[in-house]
């Protein structure tokens, strides 16, 4: 979309969208062009002796920083990434729980000011599910179906608040013995074709790791996760199968942006 406006809104269109400007030389005249996404406005500005107004104020505090290259010396345009809206901070969030216990740790102090630290706030967000390897699902086990009866364990987190998830990191604390596999699903209950249910992590082998060693998930990209508490849009799922009564200690890390004020 190609629009003509005049000099003076092309101004306010090029500070507002913090977008540059451009410019050919016609006969008798300034073509003069600013370009957002799919949005192009443009407007003419007479070239006069004496200088007019509107030409005196483009050649004076305009000419100069106009058509500055946009490219690098390839043609190739250059690109700005951003990773989170402005104003947001990152959290490298972390919890972690053993094999055999279905307890975990995923508490955080939270800061409030300069108070004095009173106390723990959890951060909430986490609820487990355990299954037998036919998948019927252990309410809230025992430590004897811990170690007899539990072959799979999903671990969700969805907060309350968006965030923006840039990385990832399972590793392991210590084991005596592993053969646990992982798998991270970002918003699981909305079907593939829906754009959900997105594997960060597929079937990730832990027993190939040593203590203090992990596996780290990087898609070089940010993923916007908008809470719905109905579509649950913001969900992540960490799903772990292993052998019931085999011991580990685990540490999952995600990496987040968070707006000021979630935690």
């Amino acid at each position: 979309m190609d629009i003509r406006i005049s000099w003076t809104d092309l101004k306010s269109f090029m500070t507002s969208r913090k977008v540059p400007l451009d410019y050919i030389t016609l006969s008798g005249r300034y073509k003069i062009f600013s370009i957002d996404s799919n949005i192009s406005v443009h407007t003419f500005v007479d070239i006069t002796d004496p200088r007019n107004t509107d030409q005196i104020d483009f050649e004076d505090n305009y000419q100069a920083d106009a058509n500055k290259s946009k490219s690098d010396t390839d043609g190739r345009p250059f690109v700005q990434n951003v990773v989170a809206p402005k104003g947001w901070g990152y959290v490298d969030f972390n919890f972690n729980f053993k094999l055999n216990d279905k307890t975990m740790e995923c508490e955080s102090i939270s800061f409030d000011g300069n108070r004095d630290i009173d106390g723990v706030d959890t951060l909430g967000g986490f609820t487990q599910t355990f299954q037998k390897s036919d998948f019927t699902k252990i309410a809230d086990p025992t430590q004897t179906e811990m170690d007899n009866d539990v072959h799979w364990r999903r671990i969700d987190f969805m907060p309350t608040f968006d965030f923006v998830v840039v990385g990832g990191r399972f590793g392991l604390v210590a084991k005596t013995s592993a053969h646990a596999r992982v798998w991270c699903i970002g918003v699981p209950d909305v079907p593939k074709a829906s754009g959900g249910s997105h594997h960060f992590m597929v079937n990730k082998s832990l027993s190939h790791i040593t203590p203090d060693q992990s596996f780290i998930a990087d898609g070089r990209t940010a993923k916007y996760m908008k809470y719905d508490a109905t579509y649950k849009t913001n969900k992540m799922s960490a799903i772990f199968k292993s052998t019931p009564g085999e011991t580990a200690h685990f540490e999952v890390n995600y990496q987040i942006y968070v707006g000021p004020g979630s935690i």
